[in-house]
């Protein structure tokens, strides 16, 4: 059968095509040879098809979808499915529980079904399948023996051989007067007779007439009858069948009795008179077919109606509606339905009724005693047989990580190393030896219990404590340490919820944060914060130092919450110490990490396909397995780790499940909730040198060592001389701010005796300074013409000249002109300054836009859409942050001309410039070899000369060194001094800005545009 969904339309295409091949080749030609011959294969897949489907082709085909059933088996070998395997649904074995399972029935060719929801599904009359595959014809029946009582009658042929002094061989057929014609004896009279005396008769007349002459005679062609089959059978009407054919036989030929038909009442007729009844139940159920009658000419076989019956379902091996007959008891009823099967509870079985009211009503009967299988049954009644429990007592369940899961026998004083002997023949690879669960039932009702346990300890010390004893009906739970906990602890987490009583908190704990598998976990009796960190698989690698817990307790119903630190290095080493606290329930534990887990693009590029193509397909527990199992383990052989796309703004690059920030803020919001004047908001602050700055709940007696570790613990820029807590004082005046200035370094002493802990109030806000004067990464780059090219870390004042010389100088290479220095500062302020022009010209545009909906001049167009192309290729050039410097005044005169580097700063020094650029409008915008006899007409001619764009008074020249000669229109200087042009210089022709009158930026826009193409320009020039 094909798995449940819609079927590829691929797939159905091509079933579609071959079907109407079939069809065609079968119905409509069946002597034309086609070019497409459906292969078994093809007819194969054809029947596996859904009902829908096959009625969806044969529609549009325009053929019967019956006619094509009854036609195909004349072209393939196969025989036709049962519809019952067909329609049955395969039962799913269930963990732990043995497939329940039934015998073939042969009787009516069908299974019983073994499923109990099967078993309640609709009822089908026994029996009428006997007729689901239709004959066409009997005459294969010519071909068996005949039997010694089958009487001759006009028609029927005898075979005659004569052998010894006489060798004849003669075929006599029964003539109409019921004799034969003999030779050489006249006729005898044989119809009405049995064949075996008729035989006797002719041996002995032959042999009187002919001395020393053998006789064989055997029965030739034999004669046909005609029947008629009436009454609720599919086809009635008129047959002729073989003289040798029975009821049987000519049920079969008119398509069988239909479902209103009556199985147990059909009745032979001859001459008017009845002459027998067939029972099909004796045939079915017990093989009996000697009320099968042979049939003669003009028999007329009646099917009347159903008149009674019964249902019977539930644990019966043959579920069914069944015809009753005369008076029928209980136990026959069973005895119908094959018997109960071996899972049936008869004292809990039921009779539903109608009563003298005509009202249905339930009877429930104990149907193991033989006074109630004694009682009668009458029409209507439908019995259900109960089932048996699935509960078994007295035993052990196993489940999880281990290689022989399922039903072990208890016994008293059972362990659990008697029934997981040894890790290796009965443990998994990767089952979690150091967390198992113990579920056990503490009363009649089925309350459970957890008890954890280690499950390598109780292996390898059976005779310790190590190794628990166990109870009747306890479940061994073992864990997978590579997958996701929630698979076997949710029907756990689910029952402890539901046998909570109200004013109760449910026997559960949860754990966030650092750990490999987060969630909710029972709580067992003396639960400990190292047992539920183990439990979830341990905290994730920490290589920054020892994370730091909270846990958030509930102190009352109004839901009202009390947070405590815990050091869970102490935790977890010292098992012993104060921080391995008791957990109650509803804890939550809550890991702060100050190492989260890197996140892998590639992990969740593969999470989100899988939960984009299996969205319904798959149900998330599930896609969390798959998931751990595709993502595996690290080199270190640890559980994977989880991630989440999503990011916290706080913290970039840590997974939002083990934000600070996601983890924290839903305590905080709770606590800023239940603050009142008599409870003052449970809240602290610290901001500065720690890796997690940001609010804190504040526990009783929160030290401020407490709070710096769990925030991450310093930074390395942390000053430790000095702190400031700002802690706000409540009067009846008002509210005043008193400033505290505390030694770190005497608070951070790692002596329990430490008199200079400083306990935090509720508000403080705490304050870390940086280490003056300290800076993360102080460097500069020199790039291009030095004799040791690189990154150099500088302190602070230090100069231009003094790092060049630690570079080894500049090279003969050197063009110092040219030379480009850029810094971060001025970067960061060309960018604003840029942002705030596109927003202006964005404005101006829009402005010019609405002007030009009301009166719309053909130069303004043309003008708007220069302005926008140019605002398209503004927003793709970076801002370098060039500073103009005169790199030759600083090497030769570094005392009046050096300059102060700053950390980030870059200076690129280029070999010697032979070229000259010129750009912007001009015809052909390129660069051109120095030539000291050329001004700048001659480089613009030499580029095409000047654009109807250009701007010719406004033309100027940027050097190689980033500074800007504009044009003095009132004197022809800049025209006549050619010794301005110099190597790597370039010629800009700006864009007549006259033509955007309407854009009011446009002009300073114009020039931080050219100064930026520019600056880009002279940085690829080398």
């Amino acid at each position: 059968m094909f798995s449940k969904g819609v079927l590829p339309f691929a797939k159905i295409l091509l079933l579609g095509i071959s079907f109407l091949a079939i069809v065609f080749k079968l119905l409509v030609a069946p002597n034309i040879a086609l070019a497409i011959t459906p292969t078994q294969e093809q007819l194969a897949k054809f029947r596996q098809l859904p009902k829908s489907e096959k009625e969806r082709l044969a529609k549009l085909a325009g053929i019967d979808l019956k006619t094509f059933s009854s036609t195909q088996s004349n072209f393939t070998s196969q025989p036709q499915e049962n519809k019952i395997d067909e329609q049955r649904a395969q039962p799913e074995p269930k963990m732990l529980e043995p497939p329940v399972t039934h015998p073939l029935e042969e009787g009516n060719g069908t299974e019983a079904l073994s499923d109990q929801d099967n078993r309640d599904a609709e009822l089908l009359p026994f029996g009428y399948e006997l007729f689901s595959n239709p004959i066409s014809s009997f005459e294969a029946l010519s071909q068996v023996p005949v039997p010694i009582e089958y009487v001759l009658g006009p028609g029927d042929t005898l075979n005659v051989q004569l052998f010894g002094q006489l060798n004849e061989y003669y075929e006599l057929t029964v003539n109409r007067e019921g004799q034969i014609q003999l030779p050489e004896s006249g006729p005898v009279p044989v119809s009405g007779m049995k064949f075996e005396d008729a035989k006797e008769l002719l041996k002995k007349q032959i042999k009187e007439k002919s001395i020393g002459v053998e006789v064989s005679i055997s029965l030739g062609r034999l004669r046909s009858v005609q029947i008629f089959v009436i009454g609720d059978v599919e086809k009635p009407g008129a047959y002729t069948v073989s003289a040798l054919s029975t009821m049987m036989n000519a049920l079969l030929l008119s398509g069988g009795v239909k479902k209103i038909g009556s199985m147990r009442n059909i009745q032979l007729k001859r001459n008017s008179k009845h002459i027998a009844t067939l029972d099909l139940y004796d045939l079915l159920l017990s093989g009996d077919a000697s009320n099968d009658r042979r049939l003669l000419s003009g028999d007329i076989i009646f099917v009347p109606t159903v008149k009674e019956s019964i249902s019977i379902k539930g644990e019966v091996n043959r579920p069914a509606i069944y015809e009753l007959k005369g008076n029928t008891t209980i136990g026959d009823a069973l005895a119908m339905a094959g018997g109960m099967t071996p899972y049936a509870y008869p004292k809990l079985s039921s009779i539903e009724r109608f009563n003298t009211k005509h009202r249905r009503e339930v009877d429930t009967r104990d149907l193991s005693s033989p006074k109630s299988l004694s009682r009668s049954v009458s029409a209507g009644d439908i019995i259900t047989i109960g089932k048996m429990s699935d509960h078994v007592t007295k035993a052990i369940h196993v489940e999880g990580s281990v290689l022989r899961p399922g039903i072990f026998e208890w016994r008293e004083g059972i362990r659990v190393g008697d029934i997981l002997q040894n890790i290796t023949d009965f443990i998994d690879i990767n089952a979690d030896l150091n967390y198992s669960l113990i579920v056990r039932e503490i009363n009649p009702k089925r309350d459970i219990e957890v008890l954890n346990f280690d499950l390598g300890n109780a292996i390898l010390h059976p005779a310790s404590e190590k190794n628990p004893t166990l109870k009747p009906n306890d479940r061994i739970l073992v864990f997978d340490r590579y997958e996701p906990r929630d698979v076997l602890l949710a029907p756990i987490i689910k029952q402890l919820k539901s046998q909570t009583k109200a004013g109760e908190n449910t026997q559960l704990v949860k754990i966030e944060g650092g750990v490999n598998y987060p969630g909710a976990y029972p709580l067992p009796r003396n639960y400990r914060i190292n047992d539920l960190l183990t439990a979830s698989g341990g905290m994730i690698d920490n290589q920054e130092g020892p994370d730091f817990g909270i846990v958030v307790r509930p102190i009352n119903i109004a839901g009202d919450i009390e947070t405590l630190y815990i050091d869970l290095t102490k935790s977890v080493f010292e098992p012993q110490s104060g921080e391995n606290i008791l957990l109650q329930p509803q804890d939550k534990l809550i890991i702060l990490t100050n190492n989260p887990p890197i996140r892998d693009e590639k992990i969740i590029e593969f999470e989100s396909a899988l939960e984009s193509s299996y969205e319904n397909r798959m149900n998330p527990t599930r896609q969390n397995q798959i998931r751990s199992n595709q993502i595996g383990q690290n080199s270190l052989g640890t559980p994977p780790t989880r991630l989440i796309s999503e990011k916290n703004s706080s913290e970039p690059d840590t997974p939002s499940e083990y934000s600070r920030n996601s983890l924290i803020e839903p305590i905080l919001n709770q606590l800023s909730r239940q603050a009142r004047r008599d409870n003052p908001l449970s809240i602290v602050e610290i901001k500065g040198e720690v890796k997690f700055p940001g609010r804190y709940p504040l526990a009783n007696g929160l030290t401020l060592t407490n709070l710096i570790k769990a925030s991450g613990g310093l930074t390395e820029s942390a000053y430790l001389l000095r702190a400031e807590i700002n802690r706000m004082q409540l009067s009846q005046e008002g509210a005043d701010i008193e400033h505290l200035t505390v030694s770190l370094e005497a608070a951070l002493k790692h002596d329990e005796k430490n008199t200079n802990e400083i306990t935090l109030n509720p508000r403080d806000v705490v304050s870390i300074s940086k280490m003056p004067e300290w800076e993360e990464n102080r460097a500069i780059e020199i790039a291009g013409e030095v004799t040791f090219p690189g990154s150099y870390e500088i302190h602070k004042g230090e100069t231009l000249s003094q790092v060049i010389k630690r570079a080894g100088g500049i090279t003969s290479y050197a063009y110092l002109k040219g030379a480009v220095f850029t810094r971060n500062q001025l970067r960061e302020n060309e960018q604003q300054r840029l942002s705030e022009l596109k927003s202006r010209l964005d404005a101006d545009i829009a402005a010019a836009l609405l002007k030009d909906s009301q009166d719309s001049p053909s130069g303004t167009k043309h003008a708007l859409a220069e302005a926008k192309v140019l605002l398209e290729r503004l927003n793709k050039i970076e801002p370098e942050g060039r500073l103009v410097i005169d790199l030759d005044s600083v090497v030769k005169d570094p005392k009046h001309n050096d300059i102060v580097l700053l950390s980030g700063d870059k200076l690129f020094i280029p070999q010697l410039k032979q070229s000259v650029s010129v750009i912007g409008e001009v015809q052909f915008p390129t660069s051109h070899l120095y030539d000291q006899a050329l001004d700048i007409e001659n480089y613009i001619e030499r580029s095409g000369g000047t654009t109807p764009k250009a701007d010719v008074a406004r033309i100027y020249i940027v050097k190689a060194n980033g500074s800007v000669i504009l044009p003095n229109i009132n004197n022809q200087w800049f025209w006549q001094q050619r010794e301005n042009i110099e190597p790597g210089d370039t010629v800009v022709v700006p864009l007549d800005s006259e033509r955007f009158n309407t854009i009011t930026v446009w002009s300073d826009l114009s020039q931080i545009f050219y100064q930026l193409a520019l600056g880009a320009a002279a940085l690829n020039s080398f």
